[in-house]
């Protein structure tokens, strides 16, 4: 089950790789103040916690993906921290995170 959630801010591959942060650091930035994501995996990170893999779940994000991100990849990964509604944050970490290894 793949869930959708509301985030503040978000990474995405630029148009010729490499890393783009929403805020405009290292691309364009983002000109809504929150987006919609349709998650697709999670893992743990012991530096900055609980990260999360997506695609663009809104008109808004897409248009945007589209216009200044990745032709090939069309990810978008964002943390616990970036997330609108905190409370989604455990029933996101029950679906999404490998627990196996």
């Amino acid at each position: 089950m793949l869930m959708d959630v509301r985030i503040k801010q978000f990474c995405y591959t630029g148009p010729a790789g490499g890393t783009c942060l929403s805020d405009g650091a290292f691309g364009e930035r983002y000109p809504h103040p929150e987006a919609t994501v349709k998650v697709t995996r999670g893992f743990f990170d012991y530096e900055c916690g609980y990260r999360f893999i997506g695609e663009p779940a809104d008109a808004e994000l897409t248009a945007f993906r589209n216009a200044h991100g990745s032709a090939i990849d069309q990810r978008i990964f964002f943390s616990e921290f970036d997330l609108v509604d905190r409370k989604q944050r455990k029933a996101l970490i029950a679906q999404v995170i490998d627990n196996e290894g």
